[in-house]
């Protein structure tokens, strides 16, 4: 089953990939682009002459055939069941319809590892969430390579967010997906039999030796599935000629470890188990003796999702305090540094955060060019580290683990060692969160269940064992390939619509045509006509205003913003007349603050002959044209000073992170080592008494 998700510049890549079908008997196709409600799609008809299959437009509960392409209908969402087609009619919500997320995440439930999920060119990050899960399933993904796309959005969101399998032009996609069909996929992990273990503990080796991670402790079915994956993608069929393939190229453990170190996760997943949790905090908290922050920890955290919706959760319930990061704090821990990157950021798009209830949704989210950010408040309480939760010291005085869907992928001696780690960190009578698949089952003492539909558990107070579990000393891991955070911009509040109207009225009428500008000197907006005074760059297009103004004025702006810059004030710039244009101008910067942000305006102002200068506005000294080329360099100097400075902040202010989740765990190390003493001193006592 191959499901493919399309948006802008979607139709000519759609049509390069079906023309590259051929009839094989064993394949059908579901297509879902974004289309507009309001009129009739007509992609049936444009793809129908591309290709030898027949195209569709489906009907609920259509039984899906072979070497046909079923085109989602606009309007409506399209989903998976078993061998059926589901059509909806699209609710209200963020993002587009028909959602492509929808669509892949029914793919991976209903079709497993016989999935295949393909991302086309578009805008946005639609699909990608949907990739995750079809790659924890087993399935095959595939992305089109952004310098072919029209619109690179969707599939570099794929890419690094979903972590597309291949990477492939249009018309590459379809035969490569008919030669893994017809080859490597159609077998087995070979040979079988009593050689298989062998082969897996010589990849697991090879693995530790190329990541520094161990996979042993994880199912024999989980690695099976991946290594499988990988051995289909590279066209070999046995683990003997897999081996050698995986110790001569560190690029493709790297891919092996992406399939292993599966990353699903959403914002309050399964809201049912989150009421619950809710109530059950309540009363955690009424009875909770310890009167320092609230302490939570989420393994396998993923990109975050899980940590931020607990602390809105933990926010709620404490009555959502000025003082927020100094009563929480969660650790969030992962293998994947990639993930960990993403969850730093915490930039999602509007479908993935959907999920939020309104009111935590405005009052911890903000917009950022089209994406939502959690706010610097909320994100303060939440500290992100890499973690090897078999491995590594747990963190110690706990009032929360939310360990959902991890232990799944161990196996049952590695599942009783992490829920004896998780023990061990839990204070008496705090609360132990897992997944819908995972369950204590008696083979971990020291547990209550609260509520066993939703896997809530406590830590009971009475009844420990006087030995507690050994902690491993924690395994070096680097501190410095992160990637620096994003600043969350101010929320903006509500505003009528007739009121942001007559506010842009009032600038056209007494704003000089204008460019607004960010820190970086890239164009965010417009105001007026521009034309006269900048160009449509050549080559590929950039956002720089340096490559927008036309060549006279770029001298000029260029030592206006540096003046400003130094000042702090707004400066106007020397008469002059541009080529092309027939009155006299100058041009004016002016500083514009917006909260964190630093902005300007750079003002193309008309000029009469007699009219005086402006009073508030520092004129700049005349230049002589020997020193452009001068303060021009300086200008890059100092831009890239800048640049450097700002990702040496992001790498300190991650490697504080790391170090702060490293205290926390040498502390639960040393009051193990405290606890082994006393152990050790109640032996000798025991021995003398003996004697």
């Amino acid at each position: 089953m191959v499901a493919i998700g399309a948006s802008a510049g979607g139709l000519e890549a759609l049509q390069a990939f079906v023309g590259g079908l051929e009839p094989g008997g064993r394949t059908a196709y579901v297509v879902a682009q974004h289309l507009s409600p309001e009129h009739r799609s007509l992609i049936v008809d444009l793809l129908a002459p591309s290709t030898r299959l027949p195209v569709v437009a489906p009907v609920d509960g259509e039984q899906l055939q072979p070497d046909r392409i079923h085109v989602a209908p606009p309007r409506h969402d399209l989903t998976l069941e078993q061998d059926r087609l589901r059509l909806r009619e699209a609710e209200p919500r963020f993002g587009p319809s028909p959602s492509i997320d929808l669509l892949f995440e029914s793919l991976a439930d209903a079709w497993g590892e016989h999935g295949v999920a393909v991302v086309l060119s578009g805008t946005g990050s639609d699909g990608a969430r949907g990739l995750r899960a079809v790659r924890a399933a087993g399935g095959l993904t595939v992305a089109q390579a952004p310098a072919s796309a029209r619109f690179e959005a969707m599939p570099s969101a794929a890419i690094t967010i979903g972590g597309a399998d291949l990477i492939l032009e249009p018309a590459q996609i379809g035969p490569r997906i008919t030669a893994l069909l017809t080859g490597a996929a159609a077998g087995g992990l070979q040979p079988a039999g009593p050689q298989r273990p062998v082969s897996l503990s010589a990849l697991t080796a090879q693995l530790k030796r190329d990541t520094g991670i161990d996979f042993s402790d994880y199912k024999e079915s989980t690695l099976q599935r991946q290594v499988h994956r990988r051995m289909a993608i590279r066209q070999v069929t046995t683990l003997e000629e897999y081996l050698p393939l995986l110790a001569a190229e560190a690029e493709e453990s790297r891919a092996l470890l992406q399939n292993l170190l599966v990353t699903v996760t959403s914002f309050f997943r399964d809201p049912p188990a989150f009421e619950r949790l809710r109530a059950c905090l309540v009363a955690y908290l009424k009875q909770r003796e310890e009167s320092g922050p609230i302490r939570a920890w989420v393994p396998g955290c993923a990109t975050g999702e899980e940590v931020y919706s607990l602390a809105m959760l933990f926010s709620e319930l404490l009555g959502h305090p000025a003082n927020l990061a100094d009563r929480l704090k969660i650790f969030g821990t992962d293998l994947d540094e990639n993930s960990l990157t993403l969850a730093r950021q915490a930039v999602y798009p509007p479908a993935e955060t959907a999920a939020i209830p309104a009111g935590l949704r405005e009052r911890f989210l903000a917009e950022q060019g089209g994406d939502r950010v959690i706010q610097e408040r909320l994100r303060a309480c939440c500290v992100f580290a890499s973690h090897n939760v078999g491995q590594d010291p747990p963190f110690p005085r706990l009032d929360l683990i939310s360990c959902r869907n991890t232990l799944i992928y161990f196996t049952a001696p590695m599942q009783e060692r992490v829920l004896r780690f998780f023990r061990f960190s839990l204070l008496p009578g705090a609360l132990l969160f897992l997944g819908s698949s995972e369950s204590l089952a008696g083979r971990s003492p020291g547990f209550e269940t609260l509520d066993g539909e939703h896997h809530i558990f406590r830590r009971s107070a009475e009844g420990s064992e006087r030995r507690r579990p050994a902690v491993p000393v924690r395994s070096h891991r680097p501190l410095w390939p992160l990637l620096p955070p994003v600043r969350p911009m101010v929320a903006r509040e509500t505003v009528p619509e007739q009121h942001i109207s007559l506010l842009a009225a009032l600038v056209r009428s007494f704003c000089p045509p204008s460019l607004i500008l960010d820190d970086d000197l890239h164009v965010v907006e417009v105001i007026g006509d521009v034309s006269p005074y900048c160009r449509l760059p050549e080559g590929r297009l950039s956002t720089s205003v340096h490559a927008f103004l036309s060549g006279e004025l770029q001298s000029e702006a260029r030592a206006l913003f540096l003046r400003a810059r130094a000042d702090g004030a707004a400066v106007r710039g020397s008469s002059l007349r541009p080529q092309g244009v027939d009155i006299l101008l100058h041009l004016e910067v002016r500083p514009l603050e917006m909260g964190a942000n630093r902005m300007s305006v750079l003002s193309f102002v008309p000029e009469p002959a007699d009219a005086p200068a402006s009073a508030d506005v520092a004129p700049l000294p005349a230049r002589d044209p020997a020193f452009a080329s001068e303060i021009e360099r300086l200008e890059k100097e100092l831009l890239a000073s800048e640049s450097t400075l700002r990702r040496s902040m992001a790498e300190l202010e991650a490697a504080y992170e790391e170090l702060e989740a490293s205290a926390e765990e040498l502390q639960a190390s040393s009051e193990e080592l405290q606890s082994s003493n006393e152990e050790l001193e109640s032996s000798n006592e025991e021995l003398l008494a003996a004697n």
